[in-house]
C-alpha cells in the first residue's frame, strides 16, 4: 500500500505504465489528455489502468491525489504476468485479456483514444 497527499502526481501523459492502481481511501483526480478540463474523480473501490495488465501501455492522462491522505494498492504488471504465466489460470486470463482488449477497441474506436480509466465493474462482469 502507498500513501500520497494532495497534489502528488501518480502518473503523467506519455509515461510507460507499470502498475494497475486500486484506490482504498481518499479521492484522486484523473485528467484525460483529450479532455483535461473535465477531470474525473476516482473514489475508494475504483481502479485505474487495468490495461497495463493486458497490453503495452503509455498513460493517456494525469492521475493526482485530491485529498491529504490517499491510500492505494499498486499491482506491478510485470510481476503479475510472471506469476500467472506459471499458473493454471493462464489460459483463462489470456482469454479474458483478448476479450477485454477487443471490447476496449470497440468502445473507444482504437487504443489511442482510450483513457487509463477505461473499464469498470460492469464491463468486467460482462466479460466473465
Amino acid at each position: 500500500e502507498e500513501t500520497v497527499s494532495i497534489g502528488d502526481e501518480i502518473f503523467q501523459v506519455g509515461q510507460q505504465a507499470e502498475y494497475m492502481f486500486f484506490l482504498t481511501a481518499g479521492t484522486m483526480r484523473y485528467e484525460f489528455m483529450f479532455n483535461a478540463s473535465e477531470g474525473r474523480p476516482v473514489h475508494p473501490g475504483q481502479w485505474v489502468c487495468e490495461l497495463v495488465l493486458w497490453a503495452n501501455w503509455l498513460h493517456r492522462g494525469l492521475l493526482s491525489a485530491s485529498d491529504f491522505d490517499c491510500h492505494m494498492l499498486k499491482l506491478n504488471a510485470g510481476k503479475f504476468l510472471k506469476v500467472v504465466e506459471s499458473s493454471q489460470l493462464w489460459y483463462v486470463l489470456r482469454r479474458y485479456a483478448c476479450l477485454y482488449l477487443r471490447r476496449a477497441v470497440c468502445d473507444s474506436g482504437e487504443l489511442l483514444d482510450m483513457s487509463d480509466m477505461w473499464g469498470h465493474e460492469a464491463i468486467v462482469k460482462d466479460l466473465t
